[in-house]
């Protein structure tokens, strides 16, 4: 039997340090990523939107160098490298219209979380902001033909009037009508690049990159979404779960006040390493990982990006460890103060057990027997003392004469006379 208790109080034990420990960790994840505000206000802080739109200026001019010859497609991708596109191409993809494509993108995800969508709903129709890129190339097109000299006759006859390629020309035709021109230049101008972004910049689910298996991110992760609603209900069940193996760890134990010193110790320990956890984390964070070496080895300092991914991280990370350092502060506080309750308890039971006090069969408290000797024997004095003084008030009787009995003694023997000693000369 004692066995059998000494392991159930084993479990038990272990069971509630399971379980503050996955209470703080659990509540670790939801203050990151529990709820999109969070996730919205830490990317808005960190100006990471400013830095993206170099980003997406740069995807545009993604072209490949392998294929570079005198071709439409490689006049197309050279427009995109002009200084006149760029700057059209960074006020269309402005700050604004990113951040409000992410939270787009960030409240379709959450919906899917939560189980509202089987899958992510978000569309993104960046339609706009290309047409406005396609506009800024084909004027920078005009603009240059603009700036050619007037064809000669002989220059006239060598061109293929029905198909003139504006970027080609080596001269201005007569009468060439430039509006046509740019608009047959806007019209093939996405068909003659082999960016997909140009090609389709409408963004969904399902349009994300997919691997051999043709699945894309959100396939992979399907049992996220289980996760993070239980995760959401989790925190009352995981306190509830503590509180019944406490209980089992104070009645399982020899006494009760052994019983919550267990509790206690348990309480201290996983405090203790939650603080040290937060503590070397923070300072690993600080010290190796948000740096500009460890952002260059991850090709993240591009662009000027890395400032703003830099104090991301950091805002992410100042949360995790501000919760660990919380919950840790709590445990620790708690395990120390019912520490100190059983120290006390223990003084208080061994002074009692000095002072002789103890309960006797029905609970009820009874003192000392030796006190209880001590009691009786004052008590008597006190009644001795009251009958002295009320003799004292009554008339003297006279005594009755003593008599005297005679004491027997042992009669005395006569002393037997003996010569005496002879005196030798």
């Amino acid at each position: 039997m004692n066995i059998l208790r000494s392991i159930l109080r084993q479990l038990a034990s272990n069971g509630f340090r399971l379980a503050i420990l996955l209470l703080a960790i659990v509540s670790v994840a939801l203050a990151l990523f529990g709820s999109p505000q969070t996730v919205k206000k830490i990317l808005g802080d960190s100006g990471v939107y400013n830095s993206l739109t170099n980003t997406v200026v740069a995807h545009l001019n993604d072209a490949q160098d392998d294929q570079k010859h005198q071709t439409t497609q490689d006049q197309a991708e050279q427009a995109l490298q002009k200084p006149e596109v760029q700057a059209a191409a960074k006020e269309a993809f402005n700050a604004q219209l990113l951040q409000n494509s992410s939270e787009q993108v960030i409240d379709g995800t959450y919906r899917w979380l939560d189980g509202t969508v089987p899958q992510p709903d978000f569309t993104i129709d960046l339609q706009p902001a290309v047409s406005a890129v396609e506009n800024a190339a084909a004027d920078s097109a005009v603009n240059k033909v603009k700036k050619l000299p007037v064809c000669t006759a002989q220059q006239v006859r060598a061109l293929d009037i029905a198909n003139i390629d504006i970027f080609s020309l080596p001269c201005l035709p007569p009468g060439i009508d430039l509006n046509a021109a740019r608009q047959k230049y806007i019209d093939s101008f996405v068909s003659s690049t082999d960016n997909d972004f140009l090609k389709d910049p409408r963004l969904t689910a399902d349009k994300l990159s997919k691997d051999a298996n043709g699945q894309t991110p959100f396939d992979k992760a399907n049992k996220l979404p289980q996760a993070y609603q239980w995760a959401q209900h989790s925190q009352p069940i995981l306190a509830a779960v503590a509180l019944v193996f406490a209980v089992g760890v104070i009645f399982l134990g020899k006494t009760r006040r052994l019983g919550f010193r267990s509790l206690g110790g348990s309480l201290l320990g996983v405090g203790i390493t939650l603080l040290a956890i937060g503590l070397v984390a923070n300072y690993l964070f600080d010290h190796y990982v948000n740096t500009t070496k460890t952002l260059d080895a991850l090709k993240i300092a591009n662009n000027g990006t890395d400032a703003a991914v830099s104090k991301m991280a950091s805002a992410f990370e100042h949360i995790a460890s501000q919760k660990l350092l919380l919950f840790g502060a709590i445990y620790v506080a708690a395990g120390i103060l019912i520490l100190l309750v059983t120290y006390w308890l223990k003084k208080r039971a061994h002074g009692q057990s000095k002072q002789g006090t103890m309960l006797d069969e029905r609970g009820e408290r009874r003192s000392n027997p030796d006190d209880d000797h001590l009691s009786a024997l004052a008590k008597d004095d006190d009644e001795s003392q009251t009958d002295t003084e009320e003799t004292s008030v009554e008339e003297p009787k006279p005594e009755p004469e003593q008599q005297f009995t005679p004491i027997k003694t042992a009669p005395l023997l006569p002393k037997r006379r003996g010569r005496p000693p002879k005196i030798q000369g």
